[in-house]
């Protein structure tokens, strides 16, 4: 039963305008026929409403015309007493698939029939007052095809083959950007990544009358979108389920002549493809479930398989790492652990990144020690790190770049005891072999030393490292930039030192410096 409420003054007037317009023409309230469409269903339907107009000052006639004849001059009388008489009525609400609809109850032609009249300038709602005729009712009837177009709606009769017009307009209403592209006897409309050629899982409508197909991609659906109750909500067919053909795709290019476990894929089950054309589920639901049930069915298979982004390589694991284009850390790490993964490895895009973040849910530790984190920094990582998948490479990148941090570290020499100037100049130049003379910039800018001695060594590294005078000479004073100047050579050369003459260079600029007892070497 639809529901009541009062009715606004500005509704109201809405629909008095509509029935001053439709009391001097009712013709709107017919659809424009095709020349193979029927015209005795019309004919009748445009008596009655001629008739029923000529009564449209005799309130007697206008109410036995309410409740009897067709259910489109029904309501078309209905109205007009409403314009004669002003009857007190409240709104009821009509609840259909597509949302509510606020009508006003004016005798007693089906809600649908009253509001086909009531907002007859709006196709998708004058197509309500034809369901019958397309639909059939209790005494059978129906095999009608109508369509709604921007200012009319059109009757194709039997033919469910719709207006060129028509399929047109109802492309560009669908709440995607679509492409058109050449298919073989087949108008096909697709998203975005698919008129690329990606791969990825999709939903595929095919309209048997309009001879076109539209195809959706799991990256474009939309969780608030029901692509096909978009294509059935401007047109009253027969059969609107059986007009469209559902499918899902989960198309896979091969890579590698052995037996893959995606040659023959599920296709997906009868109960979800019911949920969808019942309205029950979006795209992107529809779509997930599918991806999912396909997934899950592969996983349950022990064979080794590796597919990204519809691309699928079989067990070839070196293939596919060099597909994904790896950093050299993310390299390290995949061409590890690849070759010994078991079962299928599916990721939806071709990339190092998503293929990492899918090892990681199971192999997060593995990952960590292949980059030679010891088990305290490990399990620091796999807290810090468990619920940011998405920054696996990042992770991997910071590892790889400590540890080769280390291994140049490791090659000179360690010291202690050191005096100030000397630690100063040993952080310096090891900071300069791991981060670059960017860093070592920043480093002898943001954290000047105030000493005289240390500082002017500072100045001296700014000038081998050619970032001095221009930027940074107001930070020192003419006594500091003249001795940072008098060792500058000297302190570029311990910068660039090889692990053996390391030593040699740090204590002949220490020498230089003046600086006796700096230290001693302990490795």
């Amino acid at each position: 039963m639809p529901r009541i409420r009062s009715t606004s003054g500005g509704k109201e007037e809405q629909i008095l305008n509509r029935a001053r317009e439709l009391r001097r023409n009712p013709a709107p309230l017919l659809p424009e026929l095709t020349e193979d469409c029927p015209t005795a269903p019309f004919d009748r339907i445009r008596e009655e409403l001629d008739k029923i107009q000529e009564s449209s000052d005799d309130v007697e006639t206008l109410k036995r015309w309410m409740v009897r004849g067709s259910d489109l001059p029904r309501a078309y009388a209905g109205l007009l007493f409403f314009l004669k008489e002003r009857p007190d009525v409240v709104t009821a609400i009509g609840r259909y698939s597509t949302g509510t609809i606020p009508y006003l109850p004016l005798g007693n032609a089906p809600p649908e029939a009253q509001i086909a009249v009531q907002y007859y300038n709006d196709p998708r709602r004058l197509l309500m007052g034809y369901l019958k005729l397309a639909k059939g009712g209790l005494f059978g009837g129906g095999g009608l095809h109508f369509y709604a177009m921007e200012n009319k709606i059109v009757c194709t009769g039997r033919s469910g083959q719709p207006p060129d017009r028509f399929v047109a307009q109802a492309i560009a209403r669908v709440p995607y950007r679509l492409f058109p592209v050449e298919v073989t006897g087949e108008r096909s409309f697709v998203c975005q990544h698919l008129q690329r050629g990606e791969l990825l899982p999709h939903l595929k409508i095919r309209w048997d009358a309009a001879r076109a197909a539209i195809r959706v991609c799991r990256r474009c659906a939309r969780e608030d979108t029901h692509l096909l109750g978009s294509l059935l909500e401007n047109m009253a067919v027969p059969d609107p389920m059986n007009s469209f053909e559902v499918s899902l795709e989960y198309p896979v290019e091969h890579h590698h002549k052995g037996t893959c476990l995606l040659a023959d894929l599920p296709t997906h089950a009868p109960a979800t493809e019911r949920n969808y054309r019942r309205g029950k589920v979006s795209d992107a639901a529809f779509i997930a479930e599918y991806t999912r049930e396909t997934e899950d069915t592969l996983r349950r298979s022990r064979g080794q398989c590796f597919v990204g982004g519809g691309q699928c390589y079989a067990t070839d694991a070196t293939a596919f790492v060099e597909a994904l284009s790896p950093t050299e850390a993310e390299r390290i790490v995949l061409s590890q652990m690849l070759p010994e993964h078991i079962g299928p490895l599916l990721v939806s895009d071709c990339t190092a990144g998503k293929t990492l973040e899918v090892l990681w849910k199971d192999r997060a530790l593995e990952i960590l020690r292949v980059m030679g984190a010891d088990d305290a920094e490990a399990g620091r990582l796999l807290a810090e790190f468990q619920s940011s998948p998405g920054r696996v490479s990042e992770l991997i990148e910071r590892l790889h770049r400590k540890g080769k941090e280390r291994a140049i570290l490791s090659e000179l020499p360690e010291y202690a005891e050191t005096a100030t100037e000397a630690a100063f100049a040993i952080s310096v130049s090891r900071l300069y072999r791991t981060q670059g003379p960017q860093a070592v910039e920043q480093r002898l800018t943001s954290e000047l030393p105030e000493e005289e001695k240390v500082k002017g060594l500072a100045w001296g590294f700014l000038l081998a490292i050619g970032k001095g005078a221009e930027k940074h000479e107001w930070r020192f004073s003419n006594t500091e930039r003249e001795f940072g100047s008098a060792h500058a050579s000297q302190a570029g050369k311990l910068l660039t030192a090889s692990p053996e003459e390391y030593h040699e260079a740090l204590a002949s600029l220490l020498a230089a410096a003046g600086v006796v007892n700096w230290g001693r070497k302990i490795r």
